[in-house]
This record gives C-alpha cells, sequence and structure tokens, in this order.
C-alpha cells in the first residue's frame, strides 16, 4: 500500500474511507508505519467531527425546502440551451469576428512598429546615429577653425 493508495481510498467516500480502513489490514498496517498518512486519517476523522457539530447546531431543513430547490434546479438544467452546455466558447465564434481580430492584431502591430521606428534613431553604415555624426562634424570643424 502506497500513500497515494491510502489518499485516494480516503477521498473516494469518507464512510468507505472509514470501513475499509477498519476493515483492510494492509491499509492498517501502512497508517502504522507511515506517520504522513496517520496525521492525515486523524486530521480527516477530527474534521469530519467538526463537521458532524456544524451540521447538527444548524436548524433542520425541510424537506419541502429541500425539494424545492432540486426541483428548480432541475428546471434550470432542462431550460439550459443545449449550446451553452456542449460548446466551448472558442467554437461559437463566426470567421467574421476572428477576421475582425486578426485585423485589429495586425493594426496594434503596425503601430507599435512605428512607435519603434519614431523614437529609434536611424543607424548608418558605421553603426552612429545621425545626431552623433553632426556633433562629431561640428567638432572637427571647430577644431580646424582654431
Amino acid at each position: 500500500m502506497t500513500c497515494k493508495e491510502l489518499h485516494d481510498y480516503w477521498e473516494s467516500d469518507l464512510r468507505v474511507a472509514i470501513s475499509l480502513l477498519s476493515d483492510s489490514a494492509e491499509l492498517a498496517e501502512h497508517v502504522a508505519t507511515c506517520p504522513k498518512c496517520d496525521l492525515f486519517i486523524t486530521e480527516r476523522k477530527e474534521l469530519e467531527k467538526q463537521l458532524h457539530l456544524v451540521s447538527s447546531a444548524g436548524p433542520e431543513i425541510p424537506p419541502s425546502l429541500d425539494n424545492a430547490v432540486l426541483a428548480n434546479y432541475r428546471r434550470y438544467m432542462a431550460e439550459r440551451p443545449s449550446s451553452a452546455v456542449s460548446n466551448p466558447v472558442i467554437l461559437r465564434t463566426n470567421s467574421r469576428t476572428a477576421l475582425g481580430w486578426a485585423a485589429a492584431m495586425a493594426f496594434a502591430v503596425v503601430v507599435a512598429y512605428g512607435g519603434t521606428l519614431l523614437f529609434i534613431p536611424r543607424q548608418t553604415r558605421l553603426g552612429r546615429s545621425t545626431r552623433h555624426r553632426a556633433a562629431a562634424r561640428r567638432a572637427s570643424s571647430a577644431k580646424n577653425g582654431e
């Protein structure tokens, strides 16, 4: 018995897990040798006790309310359009909508590229920008002029 198998048994159904734990020698042996699983089961049993206390402390739900809630839910499920259940959102988009989104993305790429061209200076063959070349010319003409 591995820890994962024990967790799978326990999480399948709490009542089944308790009966399996008490009936199965293999599970009991694993819990006795594995402190993590022992702690896991102890915590789950304590949680079950606390949830039972909370459940019993609240008012009793009348069967008529329970039946009304179930009937409303079943009516809602029956009236729900089948397209909302079976078709994911991506399958409900038509080609015209997809084309519109593609055009919007293409426009955004063009605007971003144009923005980079405006804010990044052009490079010359030597790798210097035109501003750097102009500054170098002014510096050399100032030296020649002295």
